[in-house]
């Protein structure tokens, strides 16, 4: 009996995925295109959102994104830190990490889900006109 509805929600839940196989936020939130804006790094592989303009990959205590500080617009695409050089540590990253956005609490995700879900097309991105 436990088994039958064990396996009965299992079937639920992967008829409520998204038609494009995505994950889905709790609400939406704009984010900048890269998987790494606003969010900290703690020991255990755990990428908490800070809510900030804070880039992880940075190696001081506190550092903001290096494409703000020099006025451009943070995109993963054009980062200094998505280099061949970087290559295998932020492949380790995507394999083994969590990250914990504000829009999806309480769940974690894994990196590799995260990158999938936030460079897409269909996230909002923040208003480029108003930046200070």
């Amino acid at each position: 009996m436990f088994l039958k509805m064990f396996l009965k929600r299992m079937s639920l839940r992967k008829k409520k995925s998204s038609p494009l196989g995505r994950i889905e936020p709790n609400f939406n939130k704009k984010r900048y295109r890269c998987p790494f804006y606003g969010f900290s790094r703690l020991f255990g592989g755990l990428f908490p959102d800070q809510g900030g303009n804070q880039c992880p990959l940075c190696t001081d205590s506190f550092s903001p994104c290096r494409m703000e500080r020099i006025n451009q617009i943070p995109d993963w695409e054009n980062c200094p830190f998505n280099s061949e050089k970087n290559k295998e540590g932020i492949k380790a990253v995507i394999a083994s990490c969590r990250i914990a956005p504000q829009e999806f609490k309480p769940k974690r995700l894994s990196f590799k889900d995260w990158m999938g879900y936030v460079m897409s097309e269909s996230v909002e991105r923040p208003d480029i006109n108003n930046r200070s």
